[in-house]
Formats: structure tokens, sequence, C-alpha cells
């Protein structure tokens, strides 16, 4: 019996030594500081260098046990007291306030661009020094984990939308020209796809085109190229573009990791929608003829005045129209603009047409154009 007992005593001994003792003889200290409860901010934005926006930003390290010389660690780098010397130099420094009686009423770290330049964790403690390390304890605190995030999207910026007027029932292939336009696909998951998008709105009518979504859809950094559709130009008045950008993707290995920056271009530009053809004036020179050469041009019109047949700038080339005013029609006419100058597809010529002339009931209307898709086999040179 004896025997057995001391066996039990040098068993203990022996868990008790192990449990002191790492392999290389050394004692474990257990965390004997203060208790962390939350970080302020617990996560923000990466700058990446040079960061001229955010070069430092202030974390405020809530918990209870601070003492007035207490350190913030950063990833198991010491934060030096700001008051100390060797603060200058250093990539965070921690600061600590206290009241009449010395005790800690807010302890604060300030963490340099440095530190945040890449996106990932970091593990945030405190260290009260002067711990009895012969009990065990080695002034450290409990850990918390500070998330950096992806850096912020920009904001997109937008300085002229063209053509700046839109016919009632037409399609409009537009440009649009401003700053921060994005277009990153993703890989592999179209849901990590970071594009700008494109919103067009007329009365309650709204469109939002999305780059690989919809087509023909370009778009690079300063410019947006699309085409809406005719259904969404249904009405006269005056239509709004904007263009989106969605904040930065989240960590996607880091719970609790969040996106940032983005947001919808401001002012809005304005397009102009209405049910007769666009003026001149709304509508960019063509590249073969210039716009005073076409608002020169005097317009044919019928002899009791229903009918007139003009030319306007199209995109790209000057093109003939037909506008039936109604004039001296009956009540049930509705005034319409046709476009003369087209191919047997229903396309706009593919070169100028000027100089309309027309018979003096309107039934007929000559042009001259250089396109050569109006007329088969037509031979080349202005007809």
């Amino acid at each position: 019996m004896k025997r057995f007992c001391t066996l039990i005593a040098v068993v203990l001994l022996a868990i008790f030594a192990a449990a002191a003792c790492n392999d290389y003889g050394n004692t474990f200290q257990s965390p004997g500081g203060a208790l962390i409860t939350f970080l302020s901010p617990k996560q923000i934005p990466a700058c990446p260098a040079p960061c001229t926006n955010n070069p430092s930003f202030t974390l405020t390290i809530n918990g209870t046990g601070f003492v007035a010389k207490t350190l913030v660690q950063w990833n198991g780098k010491t934060c030096p007291l700001s008051s100390s010397s060797g603060a200058t130099n250093a990539s965070c420094t921690t600061n600590v306030t206290l009241d009449s009686n010395s005790n800690v009423t807010l302890l604060t770290a300030t963490i340099s661009s440095a530190l945040i330049a890449q996106p990932g964790t970091a593990v945030v403690n405190t260290m009260n020094p002067g711990s009895n390390y012969g009990t065990g304890t080695n002034g450290l605190s409990n850990t918390i984990t500070f998330i950096v995030n992806n850096p912020p999207n920009l904001t997109p910026t937008v300085s002229s939308v063209t053509p700046a007027c839109a016919v009632v029932g037409s399609p409009l292939a537009i440009t649009v020209t401003g700053t921060n336009f994005m277009n990153v696909p993703a890989s592999s998951d179209p849901s990590q796809t970071q594009v700008s998008r494109l919103n067009w709105t007329l009365g309650s009518s709204q469109l939002q085109l999305t780059p690989y979504t919809v087509t023909p859809t370009t778009i690079t950094a300063t410019q947006i190229t699309a085409t809406i559709p005719a259904t969404s130009i249904n009405a006269a008045g005056t239509a709004t573009v904007t263009v989106y950008n969605p904040p930065s993707l989240p960590l996607p290995t880091v719970p609790g990791s969040t996106g940032s920056g983005g947001g919808t271009s401001t002012p809005p530009a304005s397009v102009t929608v209405q049910t007769t053809a666009c003026p001149v004036a709304a509508k960019a020179p063509a590249n073969s003829v210039s716009t005073g050469a076409v608002a020169e041009e005097t317009p044919a019109v019928s002899l009791d005045g229903r009918y007139v047949a003009y030319t306007a700038l199209g995109d790209p080339h000057a093109q003939v129209f037909l506008r039936d005013t109604c004039e001296g029609a009956p009540t049930s006419c509705q005034s319409r603009t046709s476009l003369l100058s087209v191919t047997s597809g229903g396309d706009p010529g593919a070169g100028d047409s000027h100089t309309p002339s027309m018979s003096s009931d309107g039934r007929y209307i000559a042009f001259s154009s250089d396109a050569t898709d109006l007329v088969e086999n037509a031979p080349p040179g202005r007809q």
C-alpha cells in the first residue's frame, strides 16, 4: 500500500513538472494582464503606399485592467508610449489618458499606414509591465483580431454624355466620359466581378446596364459606350445618366470582412428625349460635314405646308428626314418624323445626305447622298 501511494506521488509530481516546462526547459507564463473587450474601429480599409489620404489612424482599446504604463502590441510588435523617446520613429505608439487619481480613462494606439498597407488581419493585445513573473504571469492581455480590408473603390465621375438628344421610340448609342470607371472581371465567380454600372432613368423607367451582361457595352477607366434600347426611350422628357461603382470585395477567408467605397456619380448628366428629330446643336459634328454647313441648308416644304424635308446630323453622318406636321389634315392625324436616307434594311445611310427637294404635293422627295448603301449596286461618289 505504501509503495502504491509513493508511485502516485511520483506520477503527480512528474505531471506538474511537465505542465510548468516546455520542450526547451522554459517556464510557461499565463496571461495576467488586462482584459480587452472590443476594439474601435474593429476593421479599416488597407491604404497602399503612398498613403496620402490616411497616413495613420487611432485605434481605441476597450477593456479593464489597464495601468499607466500599459503598452499596446500590434502583431507582436510593442507600440512605445507616445511620450517616450522611442516613439519618434515607431510605426505605432501607445497613448494612455489618466484621471486625477492616475486611473486609466482611455487607451489608444496610433497606427501608421505602413502597418495597414496590405489587406489581411492583425492580432492586437496589451502588456502591463512590471508583472510578477515569479507567479507565472506575463502581463499580457487576451488577443483580438483586427481586420485590414481591401482598399476602397473610387467613386466615379461623369463629365459628358454624347449625344445629348434622343428620339422617342429609337435606340440610342451613347458614350459616357468620366473618371474612375471599373472593369475588373472575376476569373470564375461572377459575384466577385468589379465593374461599373450605367444607370439610365427616364420618368418612372429605370435601366441598369452592366458590361458582360448587356451587349454591346464596353468600358475603360474613362469611357463607357452602350446602347439604350428603344423600350427605355418611351416618352418625351429628360433622361438622367449616372455611373455606379460597387464597394470593394470583402476578404474571402476572413469572417466579418466588408467592402467599402464606390458609389454613384454626382451630379447626374442629362439627355433630352423628344418626339421630333434632334436639333443639330445637340449632336456631335460629323467627321465629313460641318454643323454649320447642315444648318445653312434650306428645308423643302410641300405647297400646303404639311410636309417638311430637311437635313440633320445623325451618328456620324448627315441624314435627310421627313416631318409630317399634320397641317390641314384630319384631327386623327398624328405628327411624326421619318428617316428618308435609309437602307432597305432600315439602317441610316453610311454617308452624308443633303439638299432635299420635294414635289408641291409632298409625294416625291429627292436628295443627294454619298452613301453607297441606299441603292443596290450604286456607283461610287455622290448620287
